[in-house]
């Protein structure tokens, strides 16, 4: 006999401590940031992850996804003019094999999404 599917909650209440709503805070506005000179360059991105949810710990990082680059150098300089150092950058190969996705880290928890 099959089992009745779990109903979910519509809606979960959730309370964090004054320290979780300082670092949720932070986060964001470091977030913002990184974002704007990207923005400011005509490089529309988005954050996504625990940043965006709003649900961060310790070990969350900042997740940038920018939409459509024209190269990755156009990443890099502008992040650089902006006084932002990139730490590494890297190649990660994506289904379908001609959607190459590319990841910038800034620094540790710190990275960038391009195709």
């Amino acid at each position: 006999m099959a089992k009745k599917p779990v109903k979910r909650a519509d809606r979960v209440e959730v309370i964090y401590s004054e320290d979780r709503w300082r670092m949720l805070h932070e986060l964001r506005q470091k977030t913002m940031d990184i974002m704007m000179p990207l923005e400011k360059s005509n490089l529309a991105c988005i954050t996504h992850g625990s940043i965006a949810r709003g649900d961060v710990s310790e070990t969350s990082d900042i997740d940038v996804f920018v939409f459509d680059p024209s190269s990755s150098f156009a990443i890099e300089s502008t992040l650089e003019r902006a006084g932002i150092t990139v730490n590494r950058r890297f190649l990660v190969q994506a289904t379908p094999s001609y959607a190459a996705k590319g990841y910038i880290e800034l620094d540790q928890g710190v990275s960038y999404l391009f195709r």
